[in-house]
């Protein structure tokens, strides 16, 4: 299992990374984009159509791409007051199960936006011209990305209740 989450941890890495590359990216582009449209709006009186529907793809990207980061940086809203008051093996198997219920939710998002990838493959954008698909690979990429760094957790977490419970059978045979 070593092994595997080593080989999963670089992928997380190398993903993360990507992703905040590719999230600094867009940021660009949105300010450079939505200035070129409020300029070429206000100043010469002759607005580029395309800016806003651009603008629209990449924040949905950023927020897309925000989702994956925070997952991998463990900085989604939570509410732990449970967890702090339970047991620490009792914790473990419930953050275990609520890993697993994310997992669920990543995969149904996942078989949605593959279903409007078939979809859409064959729409075209109003004013980039590119295909509608585009909007919806985001979080076809962004739930891939997801559902691996909660397999990463899950695993993690089976570690830890293993070595707890380990721990927990030392120190009654003491």
């Amino acid at each position: 299992m070593k092994l595997i989450k080593g080989i999963l941890k670089k992928i997380l890495d190398v993903g993360l990374q990507v992703q905040l590359k590719l999230g600094a990216i867009c940021l660009l582009l949105i300010i450079v984009t939505i200035t070129l449209g409020i300029i070429s709006r206000y100043v010469f009186n002759s607005p580029y159509v395309w800016t806003e529907e651009l603008g629209v793809i990449l924040f949905v990207w950023i927020a897309f791409l925000g989702a994956g980061v925070a997952a991998a940086r463990n900085r989604h809203v939570a509410i732990n007051l449970l967890s702090q008051k339970l047991p620490p093996k009792i914790a473990v198997v419930l953050e275990f199960i609520l890993n697993i219920l994310i997992l669920v939710f990543l995969i149904i998002m996942i078989f949605g936006a593959l279903k409007l990838q078939a979809v859409t493959a064959n729409h075209k954008s109003v004013t980039l011209d590119i295909p509608k698909n585009v909007y919806y690979l985001a979080p076809l990429v962004s739930g891939i990305y997801m559902v691996l760094v909660y397999i990463y957790r899950s695993m993690d977490l089976v570690e830890r209740g293993a070595d707890a419970l380990q721990d927990s059978s030392r120190s009654a045979e003491m």
